[in-house]
């Protein structure tokens, strides 16, 4: 299920600028004293996440490369598609830019990590794993895969290195919150060993 909004747009939104990536929507929104203010929200794309696991516990990250953007490690991953669903969005991307398939795709978290922008990330451990053929690659993007042991993510030990916005987040969070280190880490084994 897609994560909610957290910025409703209402029927009467109009579009105001399309780009490749982001749409801007803008409105005029009542407010609470009766008079009226012009809001304004982006969409994209909703995007997955995947963090492979290996069988001898390490998590394979993408060390990548775009032209005009410096080198920046971080999870695979892109958008999904139109007709696809995240699951087998994450599948595809973990084709294309790892060349990897996965008996195994376990959700950890899905969310809207900004109120301004209407975009849900889905972020997932794939397990499980076996090579595919290398799918063609992407003329905007170089990608290295690089490994970082599993127990180093799993307690927060040399994160410093990712550059994922989306990852640190959910990293952050499971480093405050008992309730949400626990899905972490239930997620990951159910993904890593294949536990019901």
């Amino acid at each position: 299920m897609r994560p909610e909004a957290l910025t409703r747009r209402p029927a009467d939104a109009r579009v105001v600028h399309e780009g490749p990536i982001f749409q801007a929507w803008q409105w005029e929104q009542r407010l609470f004293d009766g008079s009226s203010r012009r809001y304004e929200v982006l969409t994209r794309r909703d995007t997955v996440l995947v963090l492979p696991v290996t069988p001898d516990r390490q998590v394979l990250l993408a060390s990548e490369r775009q032209p005009g953007v410096r080198e920046r490690l971080h999870t695979i991953g892109g958008r999904i598609e139109d007709g696809e669903s995240p699951e087998d969005a994450a599948a595809r991307e973990l084709g294309e830019e790892a060349a990897l398939s996965a008996s195994r795709l376990v959700l950890w978290a899905a969310w809207q990590p900004l109120s301004k922008i209407d975009w849900a990330v889905y972020l997932y451990w794939a397990g499980g794993l076996s090579d595919t053929a290398p799918a063609g690659t992407d003329p905007g993007e170089t990608i290295r895969l690089l490994s970082m042991p599993a127990d180093d993510l799993l307690r927060f030990r040399e994160v410093e290195r990712i550059q994922d916005m989306e990852l640190e987040y959910r990293l952050g969070r499971a480093s405050m919150l008992e309730k949400e280190r626990t899905i972490m880490e239930e997620t990951f084994h159910r993904a890593w060993r294949g536990d019901a």
